[in-house]
């Protein structure tokens, strides 16, 4: 008996020898291209520096001092944004799998859960939407990364604190005009460089896409029986954190406000395309009995703003949803062209 299996109850196999080879040629290429993007933009020196922007003399918005940050360092930003939202995503999973392996009604016991065989594998739906929901996160954060870094080497705008580490020479320059052809006095080249990167924010574009994307796999995907404001709560603290970092790395002359509300729009963006183009694609339900499907209601069902995200759902024990954003519909599951069969 697999682990996953239960007594007397049959289970929906598909049958899709494609999955594996197209996931290593596709889908594994691809991340792998962009994890090497990536790893260009950040860690070489071909690529060509920051745009070299002109500033005002004495202009007080590039003249704030330069606060050290021990709080929200690099490291935890790093940290927080690539470990904690698949950690969790990895729990709520493995959570939504040992809920689902109980026995349940009879009515449930017709294609209950399906499996996907390929190459000699058998994917079960845990290992299916951990890899998903894990992978698409990962791509995103890091296209998120290689979006703002390429903006900030565009742009060059200057951070709050430029003038402060540049330290021009203003008694060699025309401060009538608009300066461009200047020379810092003070050369720390990598703080120079962190000094012209400013627009947009990267710990705010990072820690939205982070928080927003989070919140949007906890409010569809995690229901607690009898309880209604855990998930609502742990989301807005999800998203009241994402904003406070952002809004410190104003408030630290790191960035300008303006930096940080671009970086939130870009995350938010970004979490919103993948949940709506790429993970509502995934519409993984069931395949019930026809003979034993319940029968429609006429009553009206209430809906909510949350029912537009459409994310890959399980269904429960006790026969509902596991997610909270409406009822699903029966239809042919993720895969088209499967060949579908019951094992017993």
């Amino acid at each position: 008996m697999d682990p996953y299996e239960v007594d007397d109850e049959p289970r929906m196999v598909s049958r899709n020898p494609m999955l594996i080879p197209c996931f290593l040629a596709v889908d594994y290429i691809c991340m792998a291209g962009v994890v090497v993007l990536w790893f260009v933009l950040l860690f070489t020196e071909n690529l060509p520096g920051p745009t070299n922007r002109g500033f005002w003399c004495h202009d007080r918005n590039l003249m704030m001092p330069y606060l050290e940050d021990d709080i929200f360092t690099e490291e935890v930003l790093y940290v927080t944004c690539f470990a904690a939202p698949p950690i969790m995503i990895l729990y709520g999973e493995c959570m939504l799998a040992l809920c689902s392996c109980k026995k349940t009604s009879p009515e449930m016991k017709v294609g209950r859960r399906k499996v996907v065989k390929s190459c000699s594998l058998k994917l079960y739906p845990v290992i299916r939407r951990m890899f998903r929901f894990t992978g698409v996160f990962a791509c995103g954060a890091f296209a998120t990364w290689i979006i703002t870094d390429a903006a900030q080497r565009v742009t060059g705008i200057q951070t709050p604190y430029f003038l402060t580490v540049c330290r021009p020479n203003y008694t060699a320059l025309d401060c009538n005009t608009f300066i461009t052809d200047y020379e810092c006095v003070k050369r720390d080249d990598d703080l120079l460089e962190q000094a012209r990167l400013s627009f947009p924010s990267l710990h705010a574009s990072l820690g939205s896409y982070a928080a927003v994307f989070t919140m949007a796999y906890m409010t569809s995907q995690v229901s607690i029986p009898c309880t209604r404001l855990p998930i609502p709560l742990a989301s807005l603290g999800l998203l009241s954190g994402g904003l406070l970092w952002g809004i410190t790395r104003a408030s630290k002359y790191r960035h300008h406000w303006s930096d940080v509300a671009v970086g939130f729009l870009l995350g938010m963006v970004v979490t919103l395309y993948l949940v709506f183009a790429v993970l509502a694609c995934f519409e993984e339900r069931p395949q019930d009995d026809p003979n034993n499907l319940p029968k429609k209601s006429s009553s009206p069902k209430r809906s909510s703003p949350l029912s537009l995200i459409r994310l890959p759902r399980l269904r429960a024990c006790n026969g509902s949803l596991a997610a909270q954003n409406g009822p699903a519909t029966f239809h042919n599951p993720s895969f088209v062209g499967d060949s579908l069969r019951r094992d017993y």
